[in-house]
C-alpha cells in the first residue's frame, strides 16, 4: 500500500500505524515501512544479484524493520543449507530457494529468531513495486 505523509521518517510511520492498528485490533502489529525510492533501490540491487545455481529458483526478499546486527548478517550470509542461500544487504535479506518454499528451513520466523522483525514478500512482488513506484 502506498501512503503519503507528513512524518519525518519512516520509522514514525511505522509507530503511527502500530499506534493505530493497536487501537483497532486490540494487540500489537509491528510494521515495517519503505519509501518508494528504498523500494526502487532494492528492486534494482536484487535484479543485479547472481543467483546461486543454475535452475529454477524462487527468490524472495524478507524487510527488516532496523538495521541488523553484524552476527545476524553474518548468520544469514552463511546460510548454506542444500538448495538455500541467503544474502544481507541493509535491511533486506535476499534469498533463493530451490524448491517449494513450505520445504524450505529458511522462513520468516526462522528469520525472526535473529532478533529482529521482518515480512518476506516473493521477488515478483519486489520487482513489481520496485519498477512501478520506483522514481
Amino acid at each position: 500500500m502506498r501512503v503519503n505523509s507528513s512524518l519525518g521518517s519512516s520509522r514514525e510511520v511505522e509507530l503511527a500505524f502500530e499506534t493505530a492498528l493497536a487501537e483497532l485490533c486490540g494487540f500489537t502489529v509491528r510494521t515495517i515501512v519503505r519509501t518508494p525510492a528504498q523500494m526502487a533501490e532494492l528492486s534494482s540491487y536484487g535484479t543485479a544479484l547472481a543467483a546461486p545455481w543454475e535452475g529454477e529458483l524462487r527468490r524472495y526478499v524478507s524487510f527488516l524493520q532496523e538495521d541488523p546486527g553484524d552476527d545476524f548478517a553474518a548468520t544469514m550470509n552463511d546460510w548454506d543449507l542444500p538448495g538455500e542461500r541467503a544474502h544481507v544487504h541493509g535491511r533486506e535479506v535476499y534469498f533463493w530457494l530451490a524448491h517449494p518454499s513450505h520445504q524450505g528451513k529458511l522462513t520468516n520466523a526462522r528469520i525472526e529468531r535473529g532478533g529482529v522483525v521482518a515480512t518476506t514478500r516473493d521477488w515478483k512482488v519486489v520487482a513489481a513495486l520496485g519498477e512501478r513506484w520506483g522514481t
